[in-house]
């Protein structure tokens, strides 16, 4: 019953953010303030955020990968999309110290690297593989957030 309830809001949710200033903007009615999409200044990109869970992808009858595609899809139409993701990688104090030519006591490093990949190049596997990116056309950016607990979608 909590899924469902979660899954009635995300949808009203999405109506509201998605389609009411579009059909306002048809009435020739500007939108109230509420409902206008944010405008960056140049230069500046719009950021939100979305948590979905993958109970709730189940109940959907969605994969991950579907998901964004539909995300896509509906939001940023026709435009040119990219996945942002990061990878890390932890160094153990020995290697670290093994490439150290200062000297210095060895300390466990980590490595981050974002890779900016096109929607089309990027393969369903690979999507479906990762708890975290980013879906951007260089003027919004979405940050998803996958968790594989039982918890519903969020919209903070």
């Amino acid at each position: 019953m909590r899924v469902r309830t979660s899954l009635s809001l995300l949808c009203v949710v999405s109506f509201v953010v998605v389609m009411l200033p579009s059909y306002v903007l048809a009435q020739d009615i500007p939108p109230p303030h509420c409902c206008t999409v944010p405008t960056g200044t140049a230069g500046s990109v719009v950021q939100s955020r979305i948590v979905m869970a993958d109970s709730t992808l189940a109940t959907m009858g969605m994969s991950r990968a579907q998901f964004v595609d539909r995300m896509i899809a509906v939001l940023m139409p026709g435009k040119q999309v990219s996945l942002v993701y990061s990878t890390r990688l932890s160094l153990n104090p020995t290697a670290v110290a093994a490439v150290s030519a200062d000297g210095a006591s060895p300390e466990a490093v980590t490595v981050t690297q974002q890779y900016r990949i096109p929607r089309d190049m990027m393969r369903l596997e690979d999507i479906e593989a990762l708890d975290q990116l980013s879906v951007t056309d260089g003027t919004v950016s979405i940050a998803i957030t996958f968790r594989r607990s039982a918890a519903s979608a969020e919209l903070p």
